[in-house]
C-alpha cells in the first residue's frame, strides 16, 4: 500500500516517463530484497490459511465435533450415577464393548447433525470435497469423544468435572490452529500442536474446502491419536474393575 501511494505523489517530480519507470523498479527491488531480508515473505501456501471462508469453516466443524464429543462425557456420567456402568460389568459387557456401543451410536447422531451443514458448505463451495471433510470429523470425534469418557469414567461422577472436558477442547483449538492461526501463535507453542487431534483433522478439512494441503503423516498422527485415546479408556476401565493392567500384576 505504501509503495502504490509514493508512485502516486512521485509521479509529479518526473517529467519524463522512461525516468519515472526506472526509478519504480528500482524502488520496488528494493523494497522487495529488504522484505526478503527481514523474512517478511510469505509462500502461497501460508496465504492460503489466511483465507477467512477456510478458517472460519475449518474451525466452526472442528468446534461442533468437540461440542458433540462432550455428549459422551455427559452419558458416561449419567451411566454412572445411575449405576448402569455396574450392571454392564456384572452382564459380562467388557469396556472395549461399551466404548464401541458409545462411539458407533454417538457417531451416527454426528453424521445426521453434520449433513445439513456439510450439504449447505457443498452448495456455497463448488470445489468441496465432502469425503475428506466425513473423514476428518469422523476421526476427530473418536478421539475427543474416547478421551472425553475415560477423563469422565476417572474418579466420582461430578458435574464439576465438565469444566475439564472444556478446557481440554479448547487446548486442542488452541493448539490446532483453528482459535488463532498457527502463524500468529508464540513459536515455543507451536510444536505441541502436532499433539492435538483439531491439528490434523483441521488441515484436511481446509484441503477440502480448497485451502493448503493438509499436513504431511497424517497416516501415522491418527494411528498414534486413537490408539492412544482408546489405551486411556482401557486403562481407566481396569481401574473402575479394581484390576492391575497385565504389566503391574505381581509374579506368584
Amino acid at each position: 500500500a505504501a509503495y502504490f501511494a509514493y508512485t502516486d505523489l512521485a509521479a509529479d517530480l518526473y517529467e519524463e516517463s522512461d525516468i519515472y519507470y526506472k526509478m519504480l523498479e528500482a524502488t520496488f527491488l528494493r523494497l522487495f530484497l529488504k522484505a526478503l531480508g527481514r523474512h517478511a515473505a510469505v509462500e502461497q501456501g501460508q496465504v492460503l490459511h489466511f483465507k477467512k471462508e477456510v478458517f472460519v469453516l475449518s474451525s466452526l466443524l472442528c468446534i461442533l465435533t468437540l461440542l458433540l464429543a462432550l455428549l459422551n462425557f455427559l452419558i458416561v456420567q449419567q451411566e454412572k450415577k445411575s449405576n448402569v456402568l455396574e450392571r454392564q460389568l456384572a452382564a459380562g459387557i467388557s469396556w472395549w464393548e461399551q466404548l464401541l456401543a458409545r462411539q458407533l451410536a454417538s457417531t451416527i447422531w454426528l453424521l445426521a447433525g453434520m449433513a445439513p451443514v456439510l450439504g449447505l458448505i457443498a452448495r456455497l463451495f463448488p470445489q468441496f470435497q465432502p469425503a475428506q471433510a466425513v473423514l476428518a470429523i469422523c476421526l476427530l470425534y473418536w478421539t475427543a469423544s474416547a478421551l472425553a469418557q475415560a477423563y469422565s469414567l476417572f474418579g466420582t461422577a461430578s458435574e464439576s468435572k465438565i469444566i475439564g472436558a472444556w478446557l481440554l477442547a479448547f487446548c486442542f483449538l488452541l493448539l490446532g490452529g483453528l482459535i488463532y492461526p498457527l502463524q500468529l501463535l508464540p513459536e515455543w507453542l507451536i510444536p505441541f500442536s502436532r499433539l492435538s487431534p483439531a491439528y490434523w483433522a483441521g488441515s484436511l478439512i481446509e484441503q477440502s474446502l480448497g485451502g493448503p494441503l493438509a499436513a504431511s503423516g497424517q497416516l501415522p498422527a491418527w494411528v498414534f491419536i486413537l490408539s492412544l485415546s482408546t489405551f486411556f479408556v482401557y486403562l481407566v476401565s481396569r481401574h473402575n474393575e479394581g484390576r492391575k493392567p497385565p504389566w503391574r500384576k505381581s509374579r506368584p
